[in-house]
């Protein structure tokens, strides 16, 4: 593809020294209605050569607007299942099991933040815990 291109790049530059080199130019009258414009071969030529880079320019603005917007709305769509996938529930398969009063860990994930204090603390297994007494303590 880049041979390609340079290739066309060739052929067009070659083009252009033959229209600008070529002597006298037959003069040529412009006609666009409101107004006429006296010129040459060569004005036609480069008027045209304008008009083309305009247009290509135009395009190559319109295809990267909609490369941008492409790229914006699938990182939107992103971030919306990303956040979806947090604040979704889990589902009956994913779901933690019930504790069964056994201090470690179940076969469901890291222990919870109860069973984590319970190691540390050393508490006795006599089903009381510290940090969630029911009775108010006396002072």
């Amino acid at each position: 593809m880049i041979v390609l291109g340079l290739l066309l790049l060739l052929l067009v530059a070659v083009v252009v020294a033959a229209v600008m080199l070529e002597g006298g130019g037959d003069p040529a009258l412009l006609d666009l209605q409101a107004f006429t414009i006296d010129t040459d071969v060569r004005g036609i030529f480069v008027a045209g050569a304008a008009t083309v880079l305009v247009g290509v320019f135009g395009a190559s603005l319109l295809m990267s607007g909609l490369k941008r917007s492409r790229r914006k709305r699938a990182e939107v769509k992103a971030l919306k299942a990303k956040a979806a996938s947090k604040t979704a529930k889990p589902s009956p398969e994913t779901a933690r099991p019930a504790p069964t009063g056994q201090s470690g860990s179940t076969a469901a994930g890291p222990p919870t933040a109860v069973e984590q204090r319970r190691r540390n603390d050393g508490e006795d297994d006599d089903g009381t815990d510290e940090y969630f007494e029911t009775t108010p303590r006396d002072r």
